[in-house]
């Protein structure tokens, strides 16, 4: 039996070199030919690579085995082909008669082999693979093929005793498919070590999120839910970290001679148990993202494997005259017992992808070697970034690394940098320290464009009110495209950061228009008493008690005026000063008594022609809706405050996340604990604005010009009491009858008849005056007080604030009726007329806004809007409104309000009576 040869066993190194007339051995001629076979056999070994480069794939096909055409290399640098597609359709034991061939002995003993011939009429040879029989527990199901060179030495001299022809060796190559059965392949199959071998042998290594709960309340809650993720991450980490090693050695031990693994997990551990382990929370939230960094590297690591088939200098033992290609019959892993192509370093278009894993195994060390959470009171930048969607290497280095150290961070930073001997270019909060050079150096004056997220750093340990200052500061200073808002770690309302100012909303713009009503009835007030005054002084000379009615008036002007003028002074103020000083209460109610007794007081001389200014500030009742206001708007200020405790706002921003910064566009959440120091960060994707505005309240308002100064100078007139004038009537009477009197008191026999007549002509006269006067005064009472009642829409509803909504929509309707008017004056100046179109077109804007805020307020408090209901005259009120509203943008902006609104309600009632309204 002769040997395979394997002829990379033994290299040849030299040839010999002829001169004239020498006379050539048969090793001089055979070093030349056996030196240039093994350089193109190494050639092909080391500079192209071996196995199966294309085709070669097998298929069963009607008791016929089909072989595609393809090309493969074994590691003695044998070529084997097949020109086209081949058909076998015989078959034969390969047996140990053949050339012995290593690996197919165990232990001295031959595995069961089987040769496949190709369909020749002309040399039938072997048997019909239907006919052919396998031993028991064979089958073609558990073959393998196998493409092997056959390589031996033929002897064919002829020798006789006394002597022999040297004829020479023949060489013989022969390629032969063969099947072997599934079991027998553990000396067919050898371990390569290629990268891409050694990514299957590396665990995989996932990263869980930190959940927060809605009922997390303290720092140590916060830091527990961190410390019980990160023991999960380190766990997975370090089972990972010792298998890199093993598996990755033959390509890696350039940069690491030795196993960096022990080293690594000592540092991890003295991590956890150190600088993390116990009560100690301070940097938690980066430790997480420091083991995600690691998690992140050495998963970019492990996936770059996967690519690389490379095999640098295979050794020629592993398949040297074989090429397995694949199950007989193929599962549904066709690539399964078959080789595939292992290129040379030289020859491989991925070989960068072999460098670039190797150089992300040095980021991983240097991340391990320099993670450090830095202390508190550190200077708080804010560094242009790439959110996690991009790769590691590709943002800003966290400022948990510190710079310059054995392993320098920027330096292992990011291959294509490194490759270009640009690491100064990496962006970082500690860019100072390198020497950065381009957007690096200054990273906020440079186009940010290509960056989606920004690193906020520094703030940490801080005062929370100096951290959140800070960063505005750079928001304003730099235009940066997100937002920055502060949430207590804690439950003392109290405790509670807020930006300098107040939530200014439309309920305090409400507030001040009432404020602002009571400002100028005051004044009317004020101007009221003084000329009723002067009525006094001049019309009650012929009263028996006339000095004592110009005394009551003098005193109770002078007191109104000072009332008056006092509680005028303290509601004209900005809301703050408002709140801050309620002794306007007691002010006010001093005037309505004082107004109220001065009237009174004047009852028997007074006439009122239709309502003053005393009956109208006596009278209404929106002065009290002021403290009604004032209750709503504490409540709306304690519940915003409530958003601002941890546990709600989780409940109201699930998005919540810790990511070391913000993305473009979203919102840095600053927690503090109740000393209001930083403990924590987190994200929100989106604009989360707090409305702080300032107080907008003009306090130069001037009063409307629509009710004459005449209707406040004329509601009264001085008369003479009843008294007065019953004692004229009867001096009158006396000075007409007394000569008939004198008279008739003669004639004792008519004395009953003219007693009776006088009595009756007194009677007539003075209930005649005195009845018209009483019916007229009725009737103007009456007339003034049916107006103003029909007038206050939304004054007897139920729901005060809803009445109050729907008074404002009817007032500001009326306001852009009354404007619309005065603009088409047909004798009007052109300034004028413009003037109030634009007055008008403002006004509609305000009608706008108070339809959309009645409707809301409908459908977010659930107003019932079916049959005679409050909710359905609110609604008929916001649709006669809309008629008013002339301004296409304006009224398209409402129409598509109240859309939104219709798809978004689940007050049904209303949602029909919009549908029907839209329609």
């Amino acid at each position: 039996m002769t040997d395979t040869l394997q002829l990379l066993k033994q290299i040849t190194t030299g040839y010999s070199v002829f001169e004239p007339d020498q006379v050539l051995t048969e090793k001089q001629l055979n070093s030349l030919s056996d030196y240039f076979d093994d350089q193109t056999r190494l050639t092909r070994l080391f500079g192209l690579g071996v196995g199966i480069a294309a085709g070669l794939r097998v298929t069963v096909q009607e008791n016929q085995v089909i072989v595609t055409k393809g090309v493969g290399l074994t590691t003695d640098g044998d070529l084997l082909y097949l020109a086209q597609d081949t058909v076998f359709d015989r078959i034969q034991p390969y047996d140990a008669s053949k050339p012995k061939y290593a690996p197919f002995y165990i232990e001295n003993t031959m595995i069961t082999v089987y040769e496949l011939l190709p369909h020749s009429p002309e040399t039938p040879d072997g048997t019909s693979l239907k006919d052919f029989s396998f031993p028991t527990g064979t089958s073609l199901n558990t073959l393998v093929a196998l493409l092997l060179m056959e390589s031996y030495e033929k002897d064919d001299d002829l020798c006789s005793g006394t002597d022999c022809d040297n004829l020479g060796k023949d060489r013989l190559n022969t390629p032969r498919l063969l099947l072997v059965d599934q079991s027998a392949l553990k000396t067919l199959q050898p371990d390569i070590p290629t990268p891409h071998q050694a990514f299957s042998q590396l665990d995989d290594v996932t990263v869980d999120r930190v959940t927060i709960p809605t009922n997390l309340s303290t720092l140590s809650e916060l830091a527990q839910r961190y410390r019980t993720t990160c023991n999960t991450i380190h766990d997975r980490l370090v089972a990972a970290l010792g298998k890199i090693y093993p598996n990755c050695s033959a390509f890696i031990s350039e940069i690491f001679p030795s196993d960096p693994a022990p080293t690594w997990v000592t540092k991890l551990n003295n991590l956890r148990n150190r600088t993390f382990g116990g009560n100690n929370s301070f940097g938690i939230q980066y430790y997480y993202d420091f083991l995600k960094d690691v998690s992140e590297t050495y998963t970019q690591f492990r996936d770059r494997l996967w690519d690389d088939q490379t095999w640098c200098c295979p050794n020629p033992d592993s398949f040297p005259k074989h090429l397995l290609l694949g199950n007989l019959i193929p599962g549904e892993d066709p690539e399964v017992n078959r080789f595939g192509f292992y290129p040379s370093p030289i020859t491989s278009s991925t070989i960068d992808h072999l460098n670039q894993a190797k150089f992300l195994l040095q980021t991983l060390n240097a991340l391990i070697e320099n993670f450090q959470v830095p202390a508190a009171g550190t200077a708080i930048r804010i560094t242009p970034s790439l959110f996690e969607d991009q790769p590691l290497a590709d943002r800003a280095i966290p400022y948990y690394y510190a710079p310059n150290g054995r392993f320098p961070i920027h330096s292992a930073w990011n291959y294509q940098l490194h490759q270009r001997r640009r690491d100064e270019y990496n962006y970082s909060y500690h860019a100072s320290s390198y020497r950065a050079k381009g957007g690096a150096a200054s990273p906020l004056t440079t186009q940010l464009g290509r960056f989606s997220f920004f690193r906020i750093e520094g703030h940490l340990g801080q005062p929370v009110t100096a951290a959140i200052a800070a960063i505005e500061q750079e928001i304003a200073a730099r235009n940066l495209p997100f937002t920055v808002r502060t949430v207590l770690l804690g439950s003392e309302r109290s405790r509670v950061v807020k930006k300098p100012g107040i939530r200014y909303t439309d309920l305090h713009r409400f507030h001040y228009v009432l404020r602002r009503d009571a400002f100028h009835q005051l004044d009317e007030v004020g101007k009221f008493s003084d000329r009723l005054k002067k009525m006094v002084d001049a019309n009650v000379g012929q009263e028996s008690n006339a000095s004592t009615l110009r005394q009551a008036a003098e005193q109770s002007n002078n007191v109104l005026l000072g009332k008056v003028t006092t509680s005028r002074t303290k509601l004209n103020r900005s809301y703050s000063s408002y709140v801050a000083d309620a002794s306007w209460k007691t002010d006010l109610s001093d005037t309505l008594r004082t107004a109220g007794e001065y009237k009174f007081n004047l009852s028997d001389v007074v006439k009122t022609e239709f309502t003053t200014p005393f009956d109208s500030i006596l009278s209404q009742t929106h002065l009290q809706w002021l403290d009604w206001l004032d209750d709503l708007i504490k409540r709306k200020d304690e519940k915003a405050d409530d958003k601002l405790l941890f546990k709600n706002f989780v409940v109201d921003h699930t998005a919540i996340e810790h990511f070391g910064g913000v993305v473009r566009g979203g919102t840095f959440i600053l927690v503090h604990d109740s000393s209001q120091t930083v403990v924590a960060d987190f994200m929100l994707p989106y604009y989360w604005e707090d409305v702080v505005e300032e107080e907008a309240e003009d306090l130069t308002w001037t009063k409307p010009t629509i009710r004459p100064d005449w209707i406040i100078e004329n509601g009264v007139k001085v008369i003479p009491s009843l008294s007065t004038v019953f004692t004229d009537k009867i001096t009158g009477f006396k000075r007409e009858f007394e000569p008939i009197w004198e008279e008739k008191l003669n004639l004792q026999k008519n004395y009953f008849d003219v007693f009776k007549q006088s009595v009756t002509l007194m009677s007539d006269v003075v209930q005649k005056d005195y009845l018209k006067i009483f019916q007229d005064s009725v009737t103007l009472t009456s007339n003034v007080i049916t107006k103003r009642t029909t007038d206050k829409v939304g004054v007897n509803f139920a729901d005060p604030l809803l009445g109050v909504k729907v008074s404002e929509t009817e007032l500001n309707r009326q306001k852009v009726d009354i404007l619309r008017q005065k603009a088409q004056q047909p004798d009007l100046p052109a300034d004028q007329r413009k003037l109030f179109e634009q007055q008008a077109k403002d006004a509609e804007v305000l009608l706008a806004r108070s339809i959309q805020d009645t409707t809301t307020y409908i459908s977010t408090t659930g107003v019932d809007v079916s049959g005679n209901s409050e909710g359905l005259q609110a609604m008929l009120t916001v649709s006669d409104s809309m008629k008013s509203i002339t301004q296409a943008e304006t009224l398209k902006g409402v129409q598509d309000n109240l859309v939104g609104l219709q798809k978004q309600t689940k007050n049904t009632g209303l949602k029909v009576t919009l549908g029907n309204l839209l329609r």
